[in-house]
C-alpha cells in the first residue's frame, strides 16, 4: 500500500470514531438533505401544476456539488447508499429515486447518537408524552401522562417492548404510532428503526447486492447472505449484536469487519467500498481484489 493509499485507508478507520470527524460528516449531511429537501418541494411543486422537472431545475438547487462531494468522499458514498451510483451518471435527476432523504436522516440520527424520538398528544389531563426508543435488543414504547401526583409521580405510565422485525404496518403499535407521532418522526423512525434489523450492502461498481444482513426478534443470531453464497445464521452475544445495530443503519463496514472478517468480505478499505464476486476480482480476473487494484 502506497503512503497516499495508507493515509486514505486511516482517513476511512477513523471517520466514524473520531469526534471530529463525526460533527464535519453530520454537518455536510445536514446540507445534502436540505437539497433533497428543495429537490422534493420543487419537484412536487412542478408535477401538481404540469410543469418540467429535471437536471437543470435540480443542478440550480446544487446537486453537482453533492456528487462532487461523494464522489470525493468515499465515506459519503457508504452514508447515502441510495445516491451513489448517481454520481457515474451525466444528467442524474434525484427526483426518481426514492429513499434519498430517508437515507440522509438516517445517517444524521447515527452520527448524532439519535435513538429516541418523543411527542406530546392529548390536551388537559389526558396529555401524553410518548417516548420511542430504539434499543439494541428491542424498540422500546413508553408513554406518561403529563399531569402527576403530589410526589410527582404521573397519573399514569406504561411501557411496550416492540421486536424489529414486528414493526410492520399490520401491528397494532405500529398504527398506534402512526396515528400520534408527527407524520415527518414517524418516517424517521420507521425508516430508521428498519435498517438497525435488515439491510443490504450493494457493489459500488454495479449495485447489485454484495452482503444482505438480518437481526430479526430479541434473539442473539444474525442471518447473513452473500453473492459468494454464504448462508448462515451466527449466534452472537449482546455486545455484538449491540455493535451490529448501529453498524447496519450506515453500512459501517469497518465496524462490522472487525467483529468477523467473512461477514465484509469483498469490502476495500482504501476505497471505502464493497464489490460483489464479480467486480471483486478486479481488474486482473485470476486474482481477489479490489477494481481499483488495491
Amino acid at each position: 500500500m502506497t503512503p497516499d493509499e495508507e493515509l486514505v485507508a486511516a482517513r476511512c478507520r477513523e471517520d466514524l470514531t473520531s469526534l471530529e470527524a463525526r460533527r464535519k460528516l453530520a454537518g455536510t449531511i445536514d446540507w445534502i438533505g436540505s437539497v433533497l429537501r428543495d429537490i422534493d418541494r420543487g419537484a412536487g411543486f412542478c408535477e401538481d401544476r404540469g410543469f418540467g422537472w429535471g437536471y437543470p431545475q435540480e443542478r440550480e438547487l446544487g446537486t453537482d456539488d453533492v456528487f462532487a462531494r461523494l464522489r470525493e468522499w468515499p465515506i459519503l458514498r457508504r452514508l447515502l447508499p441510495s445516491l451513489r451510483a448517481f454520481r457515474h451518471k451525466t444528467e442524474p435527476v434525484i427526483a426518481t429515486q426514492s429513499g434519498a432523504s430517508d437515507d440522509a436522516r438516517i445517517a444524521c440520527d447515527t452520527l448524532y447518537g439519535n435513538t429516541e424520538f418523543t411527542t406530546r398528544y392529548g390536551t388537559d389531563w389526558e396529555e401524553t408524552i410518548l417516548t420511542v426508543r430504539l434499543a439494541p435488543d428491542a424498540i422500546v414504547i413508553a408513554e406518561r401522562s403529563v399531569a402527576d401526583d403530589t410526589y410527582g409521580r404521573p397519573f399514569s405510565a406504561s411501557e411496550d417492548r416492540l421486536n424489529y422485525s414486528d414493526f410492520t404496518y399490520t401491528n397494532a403499535i405500529w398504527n398506534a404510532l402512526l396515528d400520534r407521532l408527527p407524520e415527518d418522526t414517524f418516517r424517521r423512525l420507521r425508516a430508521f428503526a428498519e435498517k438497525r434489523w435488515k439491510v443490504a450492502v450493494l457493489c459500488d461498481q454495479c449495485g447489485d447486492y454484495v452482503h444482505r444482513y438480518e437481526l430479526p426478534g430479541d434473539g442473539l443470531e444474525l442471518h447473513h447472505r452473500s453473492c459468494w453464497g454464504d448462508d448462515t445464521t451466527t449466534p452472537i452475544d449482546p455486545a455484538t449484536r449491540a455493535a451490529l445495530r448501529d453498524a447496519m443503519p450506515v453500512q459501517d463496514l469497518p465496524a462490522i469487519a472487525s467483529l468477523n472478517p467473512r461477514w465484509a468480505h469483498g469490502y476495500c478499505v482504501t476505497c471505502d467500498a464493497a464489490y460483489c464476486r464479480k467486480h471483486w476480482k478486479g481488474k486482473d480476473t485470476r486474482k481477489q481484489g479490489c477494481p481499483e487494484g488495491h
